[in-house]
């Protein structure tokens, strides 16, 4: 590239004449060569006019004639390079090393859903258009993305459809977005841990995260480990998360009964009274036998 500006500047110095023809003859090699300087910087034209070489090369010297024309060759070379790997993202979702930072083929790569992990250059942890379709069809983290586009709804939402703990990384605002908690929980019960305050205490999206894990259950707000509903429903898949419900519902022999039916040493986390209570141990009793035997 610096022997393309040298060759600008010599042809720009050498036209000293005020005459109308070096000047129109300034201006044509001056355009040509910023053209060709701009296809070797960018790989971005199919083709230099051959006729512009031509006439630039009548006009210098043979050696730099012939570093012009090798010039060429390179660019035709590099041309071809970059529609052999644009064609490799295309076809295997691979992004080649000398054009990581080519949008272009890096979009052509993370729109394909198949090929090998991505590593996606930096500088494109802004660009929506990339993210999104990297996260989408090549299950990119959302840690890549940008804060802005941790702010993006549907990118979010993309994330937490693929790993529903993506909702940590997540701004303050949707980390307390309902129907994002909702996929999220969905997909992984134990993400509720990474919403907001507000959502821990949404009986919806808690009773949707306990269904699937009981554990969700010491997430929960304080209001809510003594609904009834919501700790019968944990208890029923993990019955030692008993010992995070409320006072009240420990005392309540629905609920122990739910959790020693999924195991039987969540006895140990009943009230005393319920401790206590004979029809209580001989359910014990059943169920410590019936589980050992599964």
């Amino acid at each position: 590239m610096n022997y393309i500006q040298r060759t600008e500047n010599r042809v720009i110095e050498d036209a000293g004449s005020s005459h109308p023809a070096n000047k129109r003859l300034t201006g044509v090699l001056g355009r040509s060569i910023r053209m060709i300087a701009a296809a070797l910087t960018n790989c971005s034209l199919h083709t230099i006019p051959s006729h512009l070489l031509q006439t630039i090369a009548h006009k210098l010297s043979a050696q730099d004639s012939a570093n012009l024309k090798a010039s060429h060759r390179e660019l035709a070379r590099n041309i071809s390079k970059k529609d052999m790997v644009l064609g490799e993202a295309n076809t295997h979702g691979t992004i080649h090393r000398d054009f990581a930072t080519v949008r272009e083929i890096v979009v052509a790569a993370v729109k394909n859903p198949f090929g090998p992990t991505l590593n996606i250059d930096a500088s494109f942890r802004d660009d929506r258009e990339v993210v999104l379709n990297a996260i989408t069809n090549r299950k990119v983290d959302l840690d890549f993305a940008g804060d802005s586009l941790k702010d993006d709804k549907e990118v979010v939402m993309a994330a937490v459809r693929n790993n529903g703990f993506a909702v940590g990384l997540a701004s303050e605002r949707l980390k307390n977005d309902e129907e994002i908690a909702m996929v999220a929980v969905g997909k992984n019960p134990m993400s509720i841990v990474s919403l907001g305050h507000v959502l821990r205490d949404n009986r919806a999206v808690v009773m949707e995260a306990v269904k699937g894990d009981g554990m969700a259950l010491t997430a929960a707000s304080e209001r809510l480990r003594d609904d009834e509903t919501v700790v019968i429903a944990a208890v029923k898949t993990r019955g030692c998360v008993l010992s995070d419900a409320s006072e009240r519902l420990r005392d309540s022999e629905a609920v122990v009964s739910a959790a020693i039916a999924n195991d039987y040493r969540a006895w140990v986390n009943a009230s005393d009274r319920l401790q206590s209570s004979l029809n209580m141990q001989i359910l014990v009793m059943h169920e410590m036998n019936r589980q050992v035997e599964d």
